[in-house]
């Protein structure tokens, strides 16, 4: 099974589109959830930006995600997440919420701090 990266282009995208469909109250969820199985990595702004930790991202809504990970992350603590693609972005982010669902495997939901990458003209 290959995995896929989340890159600038598709978050934009989702965003974009969840911010849309909020404008014009085609959704009655405060905030609309896109699901997906996407490999992301983030750096904790505690440590160096080298020292990554691979995260997979389940969901995106207009102002934040959800994802899986391997550590347990503080409510409150600030990080970066790091986008793939041609020309790599960044957007830093802060913990909502983490809770362990198994041993060693945690679900964590993280709001944008920054603002996300415009989408592109194709």
């Amino acid at each position: 099974m290959s995995m896929i990266d989340l890159t600038a282009a598709t978050l934009s995208e989702l965003v974009h589109s969840l911010r849309s469909t909020l404008a014009n109250g085609l959704e009655k969820r405060r905030l609309p959830r896109v699901g997906m199985r996407l490999r992301a990595h983030i750096a904790l702004s505690r440590t160096d930006r080298s020292d990554t930790i691979q995260i997979w991202v389940r969901n995106v809504s207009a102002n934040g995600f959800g994802f899986t990970s391997t550590r347990d992350i503080q409510a409150g603590e600030m990080f970066t997440l790091l986008l793939a693609g041609e020309k790599p972005e960044s957007i830093v982010c802060q913990i909502r919420h983490c809770r362990r669902v198994a041993s060693g495997v945690f679900q964590l939901g993280a709001k944008f701090i920054d603002s996300v990458p415009r989408r592109r003209s194709h």
